[in-house]
C-alpha cells in the first residue's frame, strides 16, 4: 500500500507491481491511474477554454536494483 498526498489530502492505493529477477538484477514496474476527485478537486479550464487540466493523474514505475556483495539494495 501506497499513500499520495496532494495539497493537503492523502489517499491510500494498492498498487499492482511485476517483479522480475535476472542474476542480481531485480526490475520492479508498476502503474496506476487516479482522479483528482479522489483529492477533492476538480479539473479547470482556464483562458476560455485554450488551458485544460486533466481530471486524471498516470503514475508510471520503473526501478532496477541490484544487490551488492554486503546485501545491501542500491536503485540503479
Amino acid at each position: 500500500m501506497i499513500n499520495i498526498t496532494i495539497t493537503g489530502k492523502t489517499r491510500y492505493y494498492t498498487i499492482p507491481i511485476t517483479f522480475v529477477s535476472n542474476l542480481d538484477l531485480y526490475v520492479i514496474n508498476g502503474s496506476k491511474k487516479l482522479t483528482i476527485k479522489d483529492f477533492e478537486r476538480t479539473s479547470t479550464t482556464k483562458m476560455m477554454g485554450i488551458i485544460k487540466v486533466s481530471e486524471w493523474i498516470d503514475i508510471d514505475f520503473h526501478i532496477i536494483c541490484k544487490i551488492t556483495n554486503d546485501g545491501e539494495l542500491v536503485e540503479l
